[in-house]
């Protein structure tokens, strides 16, 4: 059981840099993730990525 089982964490700018980084260690963790950016395309890109990501 990850550290954020449960929890919803909102990341805007889930794309960048940051945003990328911080999604991806929340996933890892098993939060559900609520993820927002300007560029609709790479954020489903980068979404689907995090599917990946298990504890």
């Amino acid at each position: 059981m990850g550290r954020f089982e449960g929890a919803t964490v909102l990341i805007t700018g889930a794309t960048g840099g940051l945003g990328s980084g911080a999604a991806k260690a929340f996933a890892t963790e098993g939060a559900r993730l609520v993820l927002s950016d300007l560029d609709e395309a790479a954020l489903g890109d980068f979404a689907a990525t995090l599917g990946s990501f298990t504890i």
